[in-house]
């Protein structure tokens, strides 16, 4: 959620002021933190797979491990697309016409 506030303050920083030295260190802490996040979710790598090794060897044990394993994946999967979507906003500042992304695209704000 940080990220994503990071990087709409500093693309309507961009969009209303221009490249301030304010604008620029916005994006140097929103890019230190988008590496770090991703730092971060590399470590999530063997757990998901552990698991998704467990869930294959007890499958035929019951439903349980299944509903265990679908708890453990969704934040996974969610934080991926969020990362995901946080480096597209972060391209997007260096190419929209006015530095801001929504879900469908460059944003075109009015003034």
């Amino acid at each position: 959620f940080q990220l994503h506030v990071q990087l709409t303050i500093a693309g309507l920083s961009l969009a209303l002021s221009g490249w301030s030295p304010a604008a620029k260190k916005m994006l140097a802490s929103a890019g230190i933190s988008m590496f770090f996040l991703i730092v971060k979710s590399t470590e999530l790598v063997p757990l998901v797979t552990g698991v998704c090794h467990e869930v294959r060897k007890e499958c035929c044990k019951g439903l349980g491990m299944m509903v265990a394993a679908s708890c453990l994946l969704l934040p996974v999967v969610l934080l991926i697309f969020g990362v995901a979507y946080g480096v597209a906003k972060f391209v997007a500042i260096f190419t929209c016409p006015q530095h801001l992304l929504n879900v469908t695209g460059c944003a075109e704000v009015d003034f």
